[in-house]
């Protein structure tokens, strides 16, 4: 068994990590940067482009360019990117294959397994169509993990002397996700349970404090809708 990377397949950005002396490291992308958006994108000859590149065409080439693809993960929706249409589980292949890519440039040896990070809520299509969409991007996928969860693992395996509970909140792009884990010695003991909240509510609420701060009335919808 080769090295496994981890990677956070994520709305709007998506990164990529590895274990180095029992150490979590995230993979930059061929430019640098630690966060990688979750765009794919198409240049004007059919090429297919994914991350900041494509992102830097998202506003001046918009019927060339998909951003989050992850909201329709599991649907049958068709999505057009330039002449062609693709299911929303191929573009997120098409990203997957981009960071796997980065993970062979940066380590220097060929990678072929991944553990992927999913939202707490996705339903069991979603989860079969996230671990089709690795393997076409020719990973074998060998675990899905809520990302939540996954956030309470890394905490606790840093923590494992300790026996207590914590709550982590994982604010996505799609959504807010609250999960309940029991850290105890050798092993997270996780009891999850999730919540959907629109993660525009927090946007809503950072504008109704900003106008109360400024003394600026917001209308009905935002002051009501709490």
């Amino acid at each position: 068994m080769g090295r496994i990377i981890g990677i956070d397949l994520g709305t709007t950005t998506s990164e990529i990590s590895y274990m180095e002396n029992d150490e979590a490291k995230i993979i930059p992308d061929c430019f640098g940067n630690r966060i990688v958006p979750s765009v794919v994108g198409k240049k004007e000859d059919g090429t297919v482009i994914v991350g900041q590149v494509a992102y830097n065409q998202l506003i001046p080439a918009p019927d060339r360019t998909i951003s989050e693809v992850k909201r329709l993960m599991g649907s049958d929706t068709l999505i057009p990117l330039g002449d062609k249409k693709y299911l929303p589980h191929e573009l997120s292949a098409m990203i997957l294959k981009e960071l796997k890519n980065y993970a062979e440039d940066y380590l220097g040896e060929e990678v072929t397994e991944a553990v992927i990070t999913v939202p707490a809520n996705f339903n069991n299509s979603q989860r079969k169509v996230t671990k089709l969409a690795g393997e076409m991007a020719g990973l074998k996928v060998e675990r899905i993990i809520n990302e939540p969860t996954a956030a309470a693992m890394a905490y606790g395996i840093n923590n494992l002397q300790k026996e207590e509970k914590i709550l982590v909140y994982d604010l996505g792009g799609d959504g807010t996700l609250h999960s309940r884990g029991n850290i105890g010695y050798g092993a997270g003991r996780e009891k999850v349970w999730q919540q959907r909240t629109e993660a525009d509510w927090f946007v809503k609420q950072d504008i109704i404090h900003i106008r109360n701060v400024l003394g600026v009335p917001c209308g009905n919808y935002l002051c009501h809708r709490r």
